[in-house]
């Protein structure tokens, strides 16, 4: 190799091995923030969670009562109804406040070498997990995922780091 492109050869390495520990020193975790934000966030969009594929969440159930003994609705199912027509599952009426959706609340912090992502919503583990809800007896809550370990996110993680590393050996 004359000594032309050997100079040629080694300048080109020596700046993909700087775009490598870039891309090693905090931007994939970058790429797995903003990934995984994207995913969790579109389990609001696709009413339901998905890991290896799409598993839709249950729908609301109305309170067990609905009609009084002479067939008329009660007030209660009237509300329910009213407030829950066309509204899609966990997430809040228009009338809360923006930034009061669980959707919203979903944070991711790179802590070291790993990403966390979480809620500070209270309620948000019985909604993930499903589980005992209310006051008293309460209720089961049905499980209706919208956070966790995904296939397709992985797949989704290890494509777009892929994708920077081709970048950086095809610059």
């Amino acid at each position: 190799m004359p000594k032309n492109n050997l100079n040629d050869f080694s300048n080109r390495l020596q700046r993909n091995l700087k775009a490598i520990k870039k891309l090693l020193n905090g931007d994939l975790q970058r790429i797995v923030k903003r990934e995984g934000l994207n995913h969790f966030e579109d389990s609001f969009t696709n009413q339901g969670f998905t890991d290896k594929k799409l598993v839709k969440w249950d729908p609301r159930e109305p309170p067990d009562k609905k009609f009084r003994k002479d067939g008329k609705a009660l007030k209660s199912y009237k509300k329910w109804s009213a407030k829950n027509k066309g509204r899609a599952i966990l997430v809040g009426h228009r009338s809360d406040v923006k930034g009061g959706h669980l959707k919203d609340s979903i944070t991711a912090r790179i802590q070291g070498t790993a990403v966390i992502f979480s809620t500070d919503k209270p309620y948000a583990k019985v909604h993930n997990e499903g589980g005992k809800a209310g006051r008293g007896n309460g209720f089961t809550m049905k499980k209706r995922q919208f956070l966790g370990k995904s296939d397709v996110l992985i797949g989704n993680i290890k494509a777009k780091i892929t994708s920077e590393i081709n970048k950086v050996f095809n610059a």
